[in-house]
């Protein structure tokens, strides 16, 4: 039998999982749109040169919304989109979008991309649709710039308790030989639910990219891979020769 990994996402993941490895998801979050606060902002969308996302959640309550309006993605039509990671471009594409801008790295990183790409009155308005007590480091960097940034309440996470719970049961069950954490909300999810990381064993950690990882190293692991291309496919191959020698 392959050994067991449990991967910790909110959203799908491009690309292939090896066919090694015998990969159990889990979505740790209940996502909720805040669709009052995003048609606001969308009814002054007009002023906005550039929309900055940072998670496929973003993307979905910002077409929601539009859709909710009577609109569709064409209202979007003339505006740069800025997005945060693989998963929010190709989250983009589904809608028949494509991203003007593809930064890795989280929030800071695209912002320091924008700001190297144009002027500050050419990026802004810049609208950032975000969950409601998202990370601040995209609206921070680009106001230090000098942008006008309007942060908006675009979702909301909460833990599902049920399905957190229910890998645990599994866990004790036959303990996973590896987790691959997709994101660092979902990893806090987890670790709450489970009461820490001593529940985690002697299995292997692994982190898509370096806010998840800084996330799990702050709850105490000390040691999270995290590999070159941040993917979840890309991650679960890191982690497989690690856990060979436990089959």
């Amino acid at each position: 039998m392959p050994s067991r990994v449990l991967l910790v996402a909110t959203t799908g993941f491009e690309g292939e999982v090896p066919l090694a490895a015998q990969v159990e998801v889990v979505s740790p979050l209940v996502v909720i749109p805040r669709f009052r606060e995003m048609k606001q902002a969308i009814s002054r969308l007009a002023r906005f040169r550039t929309v900055a996302l940072t998670s496929a959640h973003a993307v979905d309550a910002l077409v929601g919304a539009l859709r909710s309006l009577g609109h569709d993605v064409r209202a979007l039509f003339g505006l740069r989109l800025a997005a945060v990671g693989s998963g929010t471009a190709a989250r983009l594409g589904r809608y028949g979008l494509s991203a003007d801008i593809v930064a890795e790295g989280g929030g800071a990183a695209l912002a320091r991309e924008l700001l190297d790409m144009a002027a500050p009155d050419l990026l802004g308005p810049v609208l950032h649709p975000r969950a409601l007590d998202g990370r601040p480091e995209l609206a921070e960097v680009l106001r230090s710039g000098g942008v006008e940034v309007e942060v908006v309440s675009a979702y909301e996470t909460l833990p599902d308790t049920a399905a957190l719970k229910g890998a645990l049961l599994r866990h004790h069950e036959e303990a996973y030989a590896a987790f691959a954490f997709a994101s660092p909300r979902g990893a806090r999810a987890l670790l709450d639910a489970w009461g820490g990381i001593t529940r985690l064993g002697e299995a292997r950690i692994g982190a898509i990219g370096p806010t998840t990882q800084e996330a799990l190293l702050e709850a105490g692991l000390r040691e999270v891979i995290t590999p070159d291309v941040p993917s979840v496919s890309a991650l679960i191959a890191m982690l497989l020769p690690l856990i060979e020698p436990l089959r």
